[in-house]
């Protein structure tokens, strides 16, 4: 009778993971296809194109559809805000030496790029569109599947190398993949999106 209740329990705990799996699968690529169909017919700006395809369906589909609290999708200020604001610092200092230390590191944005108005609206909703989906959606709901471990490398896989394909492997590899599992961790933390944000914010507009 025991063994009976515990394949029951297996069997549901499997049928939920495919089921869980199945969805990130589907939302990875519904987003995927939105984002290219938006590229078709528009010249904007990369991050009005990621907020219009990568955020907005999203979290319309989490608070609309499966009716999630808004602060379950980690939009809020942390409670120990300075705390998390010195982590954050310290990891992007550590993000900024390491990019000096890579064979073919990135110069610094001068400032008058860094505060070009357009160009700080554009890092913002690049950041923010993906941590959102990255992190808040699929990392989230992968962990839970996998675990924190595994779910962050899977998800750090796909961003680094999925999501910036277009980039060469090996500067994937040494410069986008460590920075995506420091902004896993700093959203993984608190399950709270604004620490990792602000790192992605402040990286773009130092880099890109």
């Amino acid at each position: 009778m025991k063994d009976k209740i515990k394949n029951i329990s297996n069997l549901s705990l499997l049928t939920s993971h495919l089921l869980a799996l199945t969805e990130i699968i589907i939302i990875y690529l519904s987003v995927n296809l939105i984002i290219s169909s938006l590229f078709g017919f528009t010249h904007a700006y990369d991050g009005f194109i990621l907020l219009a395809g990568m955020f907005l369906p999203v979290i319309l589909w989490e608070r609309g559809i499966k009716k999630i609290p808004f602060k379950e999708t980690g939009m809020t200020v942390p409670e120990d805000f300075i705390y998390e604001l010195i982590t954050a610092i310290l990891l992007l200092l550590i993000i900024i030496c390491y990019n000096f230390l890579l064979p073919y590191s990135a110069k610094i944005n001068n400032l008058t790029v860094i505060l070009n108005i357009s160009f700080i609206l554009n890092c913002f909703l690049t950041s923010l569109s993906e941590e959102f989906f990255y992190r808040a959606i699929l990392l989230k709901k992968m962990v839970k599947v996998t675990g924190r471990l595994s779910g962050t490398v899977i998800i750090s896989i796909v961003f680094s190398f999925i999501c910036h394909s277009g980039a060469g492997f090996t500067e994937n590899l040494i410069w986008r993949f460590p920075i995506s599992l420091i902004l896993s961790y700093l959203y993984l933390r608190k399950n709270n999106l604004f620490m990792p944000v602000t790192v992605h914010l402040i990286v773009n507009l130092l880099f890109s």
